[in-house]
């Protein structure tokens, strides 16, 4: 909305349009949040939320074919844009490199662990999510039990907030996992990273729809190595430090398969190509 009030500037400036996603095409992904809360509000939501994604579309549209330049964070951003806003000129978009924060780095994991009470046999797998479908939580919980028959030892932390946590808990109670599936909700940037830094694997299983994955790359630079389905751009990353780290599909053994290659191969993954942080 401080988009539509730019464009009706009667002076306009160049503009450089940072394309991080389409908020339109999210929406059209997974919906409005208020649809998912009890009562008028959801429906309410779910009446405006096609006039929303039109409106919205229409702005960003606007300020797409309008900008100097454009930025990008990854091809699949690239063709994000050529697919679904037409008459953009594809000569202004620039992929541009995203600089991790010089805070994500390597961390003494021995230390963090016993400071977060982890015994030394365990593993220990994260996520960092919005509780949302299009985030694949919901997935991820489902097909845990076929880790743990592999990895008795194994946890998974779950960092984030969204209106799919009320259901995830009911479901941790269903399938007899709440001691082995942990939520933790939103960290402080320092508890985040010293998750990052004591972790042994991270997992990105998106849905759908996802620009960059800022979090994969955040992860990578703590040297932590990350598996990820194979949606949107995190095959771009991914790809480029080994094949085996994407799940070409989404189902328990593909899952598993990753998982293994990381504790198999852990000394022989590359990391430090994505370990790009702003000095």
């Amino acid at each position: 909305y401080i988009g539509k009030a730019f464009l009706k500037c009667k002076n306009q400036t160049p503009y450089i349009y940072m394309f991080h996603a389409s908020t339109a095409l999210e929406t059209m992904a997974q919906g409005l949040d208020l649809e998912h809360q009890a009562g008028v509000k959801s429906l309410i939501a779910k009446i405006i939320k096609p006039f929303f994604i039109i409106y919205t579309k229409i702005i960003e549209h606007k300020l797409l074919k309008q900008a100097e330049t454009i930025w990008v964070l990854s091809e699949f951003s690239k063709k994000i844009i050529s697919r679904h806003f037409s008459n953009v000129q594809t000569a202004k978009i620039e992929k541009i490199q995203y600089l991790t924060p010089a805070q994500f780095k390597p961390g003494d994991k021995d230390k963090l662990r016993e400071q977060y009470d982890i015994k030394p046999n365990s593993l220990v797998a994260i996520t960092v999510r919005r509780l949302v479908p299009r985030m694949g939580i919901d997935w991820l919980i489902n097909n845990w039990r076929h880790v743990l028959n592999k990895y008795p030892n194994i946890k998974l932390y779950i960092i984030g907030t969204g209106y799919l946590e009320g259901e995830i808990r009911t479901k941790l109670v269903q399938k007899n996992l709440i001691n082995q599936v942990i939520l933790l909700g939103k960290l402080p940037e320092q508890k985040l990273i010293e998750y990052y830094q004591l972790a042994d694997l991270f997992i990105l299983p998106t849905k759908n729809y996802e620009g960059l994955g800022l979090v994969t790359l955040e992860a990578l630079a703590c040297d932590l190595p990350v598996i990820g389905t194979n949606i949107g751009a995190t095959p771009e990353i991914l790809n480029k430090i080994n094949s085996h780290l994407i799940m070409p599909t989404m189902d328990s053994v593909s899952l598993l398969n990753s998982i293994d290659y990381v504790f198999v191969n852990r000394d022989n993954l590359d990391l430090a190509s994505f370990n790009n942080t702003d000095k």
